[in-house]
């Protein structure tokens, strides 16, 4: 089912077809063309839209929120049509009248809070819609928070936008403790002193600490972490001061610090994997994102900003997905969740030869995840690093990972550097 809404002040549906909406609904919305409207979800506009329809469906007089350029107001719906169209498929057109719009949606964070501080994080899921709630409102604290959830689930981005929308001044600055070595971790976050150890930089090295001062760190991966790195962190978290390695002079610091973690970290602390002291201190907030197997209604949504991104991207024509595409996309587990799905969208869009992309060219097989993951990131990896010329940095973007961590993958697959 696919839904249009059409409006004026008084929302008459004097337009009907499915790809135009009425001057009035544009012009309060803030959209410029009607094209720009195609692929934005009726949830987006309305809200608690699902419930709208449940049972026997919206009624004349019908009342229901409707968010506007970051104001909301009370809406009054009038008409109800349900159109078959001729290609298949159900149309559903709403006629709704709108009071003058004097109500405006809450803003706790005040004036200052960025309209798009977390743009990129796409959802009208319950889950992401409350997750997204919580960032925002914990945006202009100063309260630790640990972000908890499955790897490719966006936990960065919402880190990022909690940092956005924080007004900090400083960087954000991210580190993924799983990829450095025990060693080395302790002076890529506090630094350390020329000659503190053989190979030491001239001069040292200023930490992610000290170079995030008055910004946030994101700390991923925490639960990889050793227990010596614990004790130093949680001693940083109590009085804020950096002491570079080599170095005995305190450095205080502003920083506010953001923590992942793919792990259950009240188990870990159960089973003595990680301090409760330290635990307690980064689940100040708790934020968990949820995987994209428990959100499946985000899946359309997803799936059409991703392709419109990958366009921007590459400035390759876009493309659209025919409606057996979206249904396999959406019958799929993802183990990878969202960053697999970019994964599987890119390589479509790279092999599909027409201005469609269908269900033939999306390479996920329900029942075969582990074999068809394993090859679908293999051929994914060896596309981009043609695509890019064997250039390996700019494949590890692409990928949203690590050089070190590509080059791992790499050398897993045997693929030639």
């Amino acid at each position: 089912r696919r839904q249009h809404t059409s409006g004026s002040r008084d929302w008459s549906s004097d337009v009907c077809s499915s790809d135009l909406a009425n001057t009035k609904l544009l012009e309060l919305l803030g959209i410029d063309s009607r094209e720009a409207l195609r692929g934005i979800h009726a949830g987006e506009i309305i809200d608690n839209y699902e419930s709208l329809f449940a049972g026997a469906g919206p009624r004349p007089g019908d009342r229901f929120k409707v968010h506007i350029r970051s104001r909301s107001t009370s809406a009054e719906l009038i008409c109800c049509r349900n159109m078959q169209m001729p290609a298949g498929g159900r149309h559903t057109v709403l006629s709704f009248r709108c009071p003058a719009l004097s109500e405006p949606i809450p803003a706790p964070l005040g004036p200052s809070l960025q309209a798009d501080a977390f743009q990129g994080i796409i959802g009208i899921s319950p889950q992401m819609r409350l997750n997204i709630a919580i960032a925002q409102r914990v945006a202009r604290l100063p309260s630790t928070v640990l972000i908890e959830g499955e790897s490719g689930t966006g936990k960065e981005l919402i880190a990022r936008g909690i940092h956005r929308a924080s007004g900090r001044k400083g960087s954000f600055v991210a580190i993924n403790c799983g990829s450095i070595s025990r060693e080395l971790l302790y002076s890529e976050l506090f630094g350390y002193a020329e000659g503190a150890f053989t190979g030491a930089r001239k001069g040292g090295m200023t930490g992610k600490l000290k170079q995030a001062d008055g910004g946030t760190v994101f700390l991923d991966e925490i639960g990889e972490m050793s227990e010596e790195m614990q004790v130093s962190l949680l001693r940083f978290m109590q009085d804020k001061v950096v002491i570079p390695l080599g170095d005995g002079k305190p450095q205080k610091v502003d920083v506010r610090i953001i923590a992942a973690t793919n792990r259950n970290l009240a188990q870990e602390v159960e089973r003595g994997n990680f301090r409760e002291d330290l635990f307690y201190r980064l689940n100040v907030v708790n934020i968990k994102m949820p995987p994209l197997r428990e959100r499946k209604e985000d899946i359309p949504l997803l799936a059409r900003y991703i392709l419109q991104e990958i366009s921007t991207e590459y400035r390759i024509p876009a493309k659209e997905l025919t409606r057996d595409g979206l249904k396999k996309l959406s019958s799929y587990d993802w183990p990878g969740n969202v960053r697999e799905l970019r994964n599987v969208i890119e390589r479509a869009m790279v092999v599909s030869s027409g201005e469609q992309i269908t269900a033939d060219d999306l390479l996920i097989e329900t029942g075969t995840r582990p074999v068809r993951l394993t090859e679908l990131e293999k051929s994914t990896i060896v596309e981009l690093l043609q695509r890019h010329g064997g250039n390996i940095t700019a494949t590890a973007k692409s990928l949203g990972i690590a050089r070190s961590t590509l080059y791992r993958k790499m050398k897993k697959y045997g693929i030639p550097g």
